[in-house]
């Protein structure tokens, strides 16, 4: 993606499209537009966070007032932060609070990096005791406008372990699995759910159903998962899936075709009887009602019976006809 190229990247997500693209759909979810995604949206430490700034935009439009302020002797243990919330049609604030004695008991009060290096603990305790508070309240608050993100302030002293604290935006499983498979395929699953306009979270979970199992042979599931996206297809339009043959590659055009079918239809009112008292046989000569089977005349130019007509086949033909347009759409 040309994003990915362009200085104007946060440096986490220069040269990586596809984390770029993961961003952008993950703030599309939350509200934002694509760069206030890519400015605002990090995985810190394999945690999915959102930037406090960006977490305090977004439940703004439904605060009806919202405070932030510090009580008791700053440097000690009873200096806290305050964050008051109220919701829009909410009958009471929400009132979240962090102070240095919280802090403490969490080990983050002068809170060293693994190599000694100073953290924002030690150059801004101040301000990390006000995203503390305002991390918990928002949650608390706004809990369907941040879709289970927490704070990234927050997301940095999450400790993995065996790993560094950082805020290296890493690759998303569901990225890492499509990255196993060949590039035709990868091509052919981004088309067919472009074709069925699936929503970003639902194409994650498809990928990791169908690719994340253990033991799964990454092309074999995303194989799998193709075939799924042609039976959705097929569904929408037809009513049914697919037709399965042989080992479930693309449908095969053999088969009964709409020129194999000769419908006639019976003449009816004055015209038909007319024809019946005149010795004439006008239409079909037999009719099944009911049974799908009508026999046609006699072709005199053939001087046999043609093929009579099929309720089935032509349900048939249609469903493989389907069938063949859905395949060739990816």
């Amino acid at each position: 993606m040309m994003i990915a190229n362009s200085d104007f990247a946060p440096k986490g997500y220069q040269g990586k499209p596809d984390n770029v693209l993961v961003a952008i759909q993950m703030g599309a979810d939350l509200g934002l537009k694509p760069m206030q995604a890519l400015q605002n949206i990090a995985v810190i430490n394999g945690r999915p966070s959102i930037y406090g700034d960006a977490a305090l935009a977004l439940a703004m439009a439904v605060l009806e007032r919202f405070t932030e302020t510090f009580e008791g002797e700053e440097g000690a243990d009873g200096f806290t932060a305050v964050c008051i919330a109220k919701r829009k049609g909410w009958p009471d604030e929400t009132r979240r609070t962090f102070s240095i004695a919280d802090a403490k008991a969490a080990k983050l009060w002068g809170k060293r990096g693994r190599d000694g290096q100073d953290t924002p603990w030690i150059t801004y305790p101040k301000r990390m005791l006000q995203w503390r508070a305002r991390g918990f309240t928002l949650r608390d608050v706004g809990a369907d406008l941040l879709l289970g993100l927490i704070l990234a302030e927050e997301a940095q002293d999450i400790p993995i372990e065996g790993t560094v604290v950082s805020s290296e935006v890493v690759t998303s499983p569901a990225v890492v699995l499509l990255d196993r498979i060949p590039e035709g395929l990868r091509d052919n699953l981004e088309k067919a759910f472009e074709t069925l306009s699936l929503a970003p979270g639902l194409r994650l979970a498809k990928i990791n159903e169908f690719l994340g199992g253990a033991g799964v042979d990454p092309e074999a599931g995303a194989q799998q998962l193709l075939d799924w996206c042609k039976d959705e297809y097929a569904k929408r339009k037809t009513g049914m899936p697919r037709a399965k043959k042989g080992n479930d590659k693309k449908t095969s055009s053999a088969g009964p075709t709409i020129a194999d079918i000769v419908v006639t239809v019976q003449p009816s009112g004055s015209e038909g009887a007319k024809a019946e008292s005149d010795g004439r046989v006008a239409g079909p000569e037999a009719s099944s009602v009911g049974s799908g089977q009508v026999t046609p005349p006699t072709s005199v130019a053939q001087g046999e019976p043609a093929k009579p007509f099929d309720a089935a086949k032509v349900a048939e033909v249609v469903t493989a006809a389907a069938n063949t347009e859905d395949t060739a759409l990816f």
